[in-house]
């Protein structure tokens, strides 16, 4: 029998198509080497967390926002990390909470807090930004710690591209067995430069 449990509601940086890619082979070598207990995460990078989604003129803002903030400069990744990512109901006996991270390349990357001061739609800021690659259940502190990023896939990941989205992310329980399903919104992309005239 399938159950789905309530939906939970993101802000998200879409690193280009070729970032994606090479993460996708990445995440695959990963498994054939025996890396077992993980969930796919669809290799973006949670912003924050939303009470609702942005509109689409909220999205182009963010997107025009996040550029000046981040200006013309490459977006690098340096490690691998491990970030909080959300809980949700454990499958058995216990009905307790599971605790979930994302697991991926750190970007080398802050981004100023007051790009969304006064969103009241805005819940949670993620620190620091990681581009999900696998979701760990019942993670801990040692999760993924001996994993990092060889130096030639690291130079692959670096991007200028980027769009931000609205991403729906459900757990939905089958016979028992907990899974996960999400969605990507339409794709708004950060103006190419600083000088991209945007309408509103």
């Amino acid at each position: 029998m399938k159950k789905s449990e309530s939906t939970q509601k993101y802000l998200v940086l879409v690193p280009h198509r070729d970032v994606r890619v090479e993460l996708r082979k990445y995440s695959e070598n990963m498994i054939k080497s025996g890396l077992k207990g993980v969930y796919e995460f669809p290799l973006v990078t949670p912003l924050v967390s939303l009470s609702k989604f942005l509109t689409n003129e909220e999205l182009k803002r963010t997107a025009c926002l996040l550029r000046a903030a981040i200006g013309n400069n490459i977006i690098y990744t340096k490690k691998t990390n491990i970030v909080t990512f959300s809980e949700t109901s454990r499958s058995g006996e216990d009905g307790g909470l599971c605790p979930l991270a994302l697991f991926g390349p750190q970007l080398d990357l802050e981004i100023p807090s007051g790009i969304f001061n006064g969103n009241l739609k805005v819940k949670r800021l993620f620190s620091p930004l990681t581009i999900g690659t696998f979701l760990i259940p019942d993670f801990s502190p040692d999760s993924g710690k001996n994993q990092k990023l060889d130096e030639s896939l690291q130079d692959k990941l670096k991007f200028r591209a980027a769009a931000v989205a609205n991403m729906y992310w459900r757990p939905v329980r089958i016979d028992g067995k907990i899974g996960y399903k999400w969605k990507i919104g339409k794709l708004n992309w950060l103006p190419k430069n600083l000088f991209t005239e945007q309408t509103y």
